[in-house]
């Protein structure tokens, strides 16, 4: 599979996205929420997009390639809002924007946006 590259190898707009799944890593677990916006409501509205493979993605980013704090951390070169990095991965499905903040008591956002329209 793909990793994260803090090198941007694609172009994306606010009109492509889909959703913004926030996490953080507080009690030392992953806690996450996603918060969708009207595009994936209506692709979805009109079976234009594979939302079983979008989550597979999503939990791809956050349980196999993020995984903990650590990892934030280490990808952010140290702890602290001065080191906030972004970094991206372009999937089947999407294309992944990733908002790293290496503190333990503030959100992480992963920026969901679509590739194309089936």
């Amino acid at each position: 599979m793909k990793e994260l590259s803090k090198e941007k190898s694609f172009e994306y707009s606010s009109k492509e996205l889909l959703g913004v799944m926030r996490f953080d890593f507080y009690d030392g677990g992953l806690a996450n929420q996603w918060n969708p916006r009207d595009l994936i409501i209506e692709l979805n509205d009109k079976k234009e997009i594979d939302l079983k493979k979008l989550q597979q993605e999503l939990n791809y980013i956050q349980f196999d390639l993020i995984k903990s704090f650590d990892t934030v951390v280490r990808f952010c070169n140290g702890r602290g809002y001065d080191n906030e990095t972004l970094v991206y991965i372009d999937l089947e499905v999407a294309k992944y924007v990733i908002k790293l903040v290496p503190v333990r008591d503030s959100y992480s956002y992963i920026y969901t946006y679509l590739k194309e329209v089936k």
